[in-house]
Formats: structure tokens, C-alpha cells, sequence
């Protein structure tokens, strides 16, 4: 057709998309799909944005002013220091939001209307951030990130096609910190779940590759509890639960209860709880406190819960009363699966000890061999002993993967399934 020319792309009798549990959600991981671009490669996209924001990240008075506010006294504070006294300003005092017709879908606002106006999205909040920052000599950078619910974006040729902002600072070691301004509660160090495996470009020039957030250069996700459980010859138990929560568990626990109420919060722990023990009664729950060196949080709580213990006769029986135990998973249902299961476990590590005194006279009739069971995804103990009237119970979940591969399910599915057998174990308790 004189100078222009016409492609096609066709095929035909294609199967139709069957739909699985917690399969990826992006159409562009688990369909067929054709990508056209006339952008040439992925570090023209980061020149393209840097020109793009440039006039918004300009210092201005009112940034000078507010930056002697916070760092009063640059001589008396390490960089490290500076850049967290910043980031704890932007996340506790500038609100998120996003309206279409007040803000651009690419293009952020100046960084001093972002600090008079106390309002932005995540890439004003990221300019704002920036701005404060090189006005202290540091050097910080945009990263546009596409969150890991968004898809892996596999083979996706360069495009601007992403759903969110955060910034960068380069590290002494050469290495870069990432940080979040729209994640309240998040110390630095740590980010937000969606962030992180995120589909990203840093925005500096020279570095035009995309990669996928790294979590392991983030404070891991843990749970440390340990309990004491006593049974009563009612057949009800009592509970004194500790428990420290680190990373990204920390945050999100604060940001739930910070705000509630005594009232609010039990009854919040107790709809919490009532998944696991029906009838329970939470009698006290107790936020301590939370280390932002460490995003270390530490909490206990008491409940109580009737009947929870079953008479065959003269014998007893107990579930082990785990606060994570592993429930069965629809998603394994299948003998096997076309598209990978997003497991995406809310932990990266949970550790729980319990001690449980048993009533005068009694003592389990028998106890199972610890059980040790290791998978790529996934590593998994448990162990129970009886000492000195009282049964000593460690549970140990590791998780090093976030998604399990069709390759993966069938050896997966079997270890999962243990260790949900493993969790229901029951303890047969007899009068001596």
C-alpha cells in the first residue's frame, strides 16, 4: 500500500482460559498476548521521565525551610539519619491521595505544592522526597514500579504501563535503598508486600534495565510466639500469648490497631481468633512497644476457650492449639495445574513454642516423632515432648518462595498436605 505496510498476526482454534484457584492474575502472564512498541529500548523510557519531572523536583523556600526544620543541625547527623528524619516527615505528615482531576497520571506536582498542600499521590510524595534530599547533597531517584499483583510482566517490550512510584537513594556500598513515602507505619528498611518482587525501573540515567524488587535487601516478615496454655478439668484451656512481629507484619499490625480503642481491639482479636478456637474469649490484649530501628513489634493477649478439650471415656484428646497452623487449600485441589499458584504466605518465617501444664494425673499416652518435611518453596518442624507434668510444643514454618511453579505443584501439594495433617495432630491424655 504505497509507503506503508500492513502486518497480521493470526491464530486459530485456540483453547479457552480455565480458570484456577490463586492463579497469576495478569492476563499477560497466563494468556496469549502480542506486544507493539514504538519506543526503541527501556533507557530511553528513563530519559523520557527524567526530562518529564525535572522542573518538579526544584528546591524552593518553603522546602529550604522545612528541611532546616528537620535536619536542623546537618553537621550533628549521620546520612543515614538525615535520609530516615525525611522519610518519617513525609510518611507521618503528607496525606495520600489521588484524584484524577487534581493530579496527573504521569506527571507529579511541584514538591513545594506537595509540602503547602499536606496532599499526593505516590509520585508527588517520591518528588517531594527527592527534592528534600538533594537540597542535604544526597542523591535520590524515582522508581516506577508495576506491583507484583500487577503480573511478572514477562517479555513486555519498553512501555510506561506502570502503577506506581517509589524513590532511591544510593547506599555507601554502592548498593540502592528503597523507600515508599506512601507506606505509613513502614520503618525504613522495609516495604510494602505489593512492592516488593514488583516489576520496576529506576529512574537515573545509565540504568535503564528493569528488575524485580529484591526482597531480600528488606527486614524479614517473622513471628516469634510463645505461649503457656493451661487445660482445666473443665475441659477449657487458658492462654498467655508473646508475640514479636518484624518487617512488614509490624507495620501492618500498627496501622490495624493504632487507632482502635480497648473495646475495638478485643473484639477485633477475637473475631481474629474465633477462625481457630470457636467460643474463645479474649480477656486482654496488649500492644507494647514498637522499635523503629528494627521494625520490631511486640504484643501479647490472654483469651480463654470452653470445652476445648474431647472425652472418649477416661481419655482426653487435644488438638495442639497452633496460632498459624496450615489449613487445607483449594488451590490444591487439582491433580495438577496449568498456571502457577501464587502461595504468597503472609510470613516469611513463624516460630512458635507453647507449654501446656496438663491437670493433676494426667499424661499423654503417646506422642508422635518430630516431623521434619523440606520442599523448595517451603521448610517445615514440629516437635512436642512431656516433661515435669507439662507438654513442650516448637513449631518452625520457613518460607522461601512466594509462588509455586507447575513444575513444582505435584511435590508441593504433598508437603503442604502433611503439614496440614501435621498441625491437626491430636495428644490422647490419660489418668495415670
Amino acid at each position: 500500500m504505497g509507503d506503508h505496510q500492513m502486518y497480521t498476526w493470526e491464530m486459530r482454534d485456540l483453547e479457552g482460559l480455565k480458570w484456577e484457584y490463586d492463579m497469576p492474575r495478569s492476563l499477560g502472564d497466563v494468556g496469549i498476548v502480542l506486544y507493539i512498541s514504538s519506543v526503541p529500548d527501556w533507557e530511553y523510557l528513563v530519559d523520557w521521565y527524567a526530562d518529564l519531572t525535572a522542573s518538579k523536583h526544584r528546591t524552593s523556600h518553603e522546602v529550604r525551610k522545612a528541611v532546616s526544620e528537620i535536619v536542623p543541625n546537618t553537621d550533628a547527623m549521620s546520612r543515614e539519619e538525615k535520609i530516615h528524619a525525611v522519610y518519617n516527615f513525609i510518611t507521618e505528615n503528607i496525606r495520600y491521595s489521588s484524584v484524577s482531576f487534581r493530579q496527573s497520571g504521569l506527571i507529579p506536582q511541584k514538591s513545594r505544592d506537595v509540602l503547602k498542600t499536606k496532599i499526593g499521590d505516590c509520585k508527588d510524595v517520591s518528588t517531594l522526597f527527592i527534592t528534600m534530599l538533594r537540597e542535604l547533597g544526597i542523591e535520590a531517584y524515582y522508581v516506577l514500579i508495576n506491583t507484583r499483583d500487577n503480573g511478572k510482566n514477562q517479555g513486555t517490550l519498553p512501555n510506561i504501563g506502570f502503577n506506581h512510584c517509589i524513590a532511591a537513594v544510593e547506599g555507601a556500598d554502592g548498593e540502592m535503598e528503597y523507600y515508599d513515602l506512601t507506606a505509613e507505619h513502614f520503618v525504613p528498611g522495609s516495604l510494602p508486600p505489593s512492592d516488593l518482587d514488583g516489576f520496576s525501573l529506576l529512574i537515573k540515567d545509565g540504568k535503564g534495565v528493569p528488575f524485580y524488587m529484591p526482597r531480600e535487601l528488606f527486614i524479614p516478615s517473622t513471628i516469634q510466639r510463645t505461649s503457656k496454655v493451661v487445660l482445666n478439668d473443665d475441659n477449657s484451656i487458658e492462654v498467655q500469648t508473646n508475640n514479636i512481629r518484624t518487617g512488614v507484619l509490624s507495620a501492618g499490625m500498627m496501622y490495624q490497631y493504632e487507632e482502635m480503642g480497648e473495646q475495638d481491639r478485643l473484639r477485633d482479636m477475637t473475631e481474629t481468633l474465633a477462625g481457630t478456637f470457636p467460643n474463645v474469649k479474649v480477656n486482654t490484649f496488649d500492644i507494647g512497644t514498637h522499635n523503629k530501628l528494627t521494625s520490631e513489634l511486640d504484643y501479647r493477649y490472654d483469651f480463654e476457650v470452653p470445652d476445648y478439650l474431647s472425652e472418649v471415656g477416661s481419655i482426653m484428646m487435644m488438638k495442639m492449639p497452633w496460632s498459624d497452623p496450615f489449613d487445607p487449600d483449594r488451590a490444591l485441589s487439582y491433580d495438577e495445574r496449568k498456571f502457577d499458584y501464587l502461595y504468597w504466605p503472609y510470613a516469611d518465617t513463624l516460630v512458635e513454642e507453647i507449654q501446656i501444664t496438663l491437670p493433676a494425673g494426667y499424661e499423654p499416652m503417646e506422642l508422635s516423632e518430630p516431623k521434619v518435611y523440606d520442599h523448595e518453596v517451603a521448610n517445615y518442624s514440629m516437635s512436642v515432648e512431656f516433661r515435669d507434668g507439662a507438654l513442650y510444643a516448637v513449631r518452625k514454618v520457613i518460607h522461601k518462595k512466594q509462588e509455586v511453579t507447575t513444575q513444582e505443584y505435584a511435590a508441593f501439594k504433598d508437603f503442604y498436605n502433611k503439614c496440614v495433617k501435621a498441625d491437626e495432630q491430636q495428644v490422647l491424655l490419660q489418668k495415670k
